[in-house]
């Protein structure tokens, strides 16, 4: 594997050749992805983490976010919420996303400290959705825990806000009407091996559907205290101390 760098950028600073790459990088692993949508998605985000290769100078994966305030009983919390967030196949192994993801995440919650932040992201596999074991201690929903109400009630409020009639609150799941995207065969096959992870397996029970395209709402709280060892290690030694 050749070495990457990240590049955290506005959304302004994405020049159009690089907007056609992520967007054709996107296309090899996605099915039913239309420039049309890309655009619109990439354009109500704020900020692009761009990662290429040192070598070739190419883009082999992006993720994309907005930061939003919501009006959460009365009280303003802040909303990091995740796009479209791909790693070419021949870097999965590399961490350079989730540590330019948490140096990211981390300073804008600085920008704030006094108001509760959380991460917000709808899976359609259940690569992304194991992030969440990996790097926090507390995520819902989970396998091993019930939901908090207080939680739950977040999570649909912030997907109904979002997502309209495509959120299907008694599933949990956002199932896009305008839109057939969803992960191409064999991109991240659930084999047996796999199912034997009882996050993964959980995932599956939870979005049975993932294979059409229908994504799980998750969501987290952003807070050092949350962070799993492997989190500090990976997302947030940088900017924690």
């Amino acid at each position: 594997m050749s070495n990457i760098k990240s590049a955290i950028l506005s959304i302004h600073d994405i020049s159009e050749a690089d907007q056609n790459n992520m967007y054709l990088l996107l296309q090899r692993y996605f099915d039913g992805i239309t420039r049309e949508n890309f655009i619109r998605d990439l354009r109500e985000k704020s900020r692009v983490i761009l990662l290429k290769d040192t070598g070739e100078n190419a883009i082999v994966g992006f993720s994309n976010m907005m930061v939003m305030d919501f009006n959460w009983k009365g009280k303003i919390v802040k909303i990091v919420f995740s796009g479209d967030t791909i790693v070419d196949r021949a870097y999965w192994g590399s961490m350079e996303l989730p540590k330019a993801w948490g140096k990211l995440v981390f300073s804008l919650r600085e920008t704030d400290p006094g108001k509760k932040w959380f991460w917000f992201l709808i899976s359609s596999g259940y690569k992304t959705y194991r992030f969440l074991p990996v790097f926090f201690k507390n995520f819902y929903p989970c396998f091993y825990k019930q939901t908090p109400p207080d939680i739950q009630g977040l999570m649909d409020d912030l997907a109904a806000y979002k997502y309209g009639r495509d959120y299907r609150k008694d599933r949990g799941v956002v199932r896009f009407s305008h839109s057939s995207e969803r992960l191409k065969e064999g991109v991240a096959p659930v084999t047996a091996d796999k199912l034997k992870d009882p996050h993964v397996q959980f995932f599956i029970d939870k979005n049975p559907r993932h294979d059409e395209g229908e994504e799980l709402v998750c969501l987290c709280e952003i807070h050092p205290e949350n962070l799993t060892k492997a989190g500090h290690r990976v997302i947030g030694s940088r900017v924690i101390t």
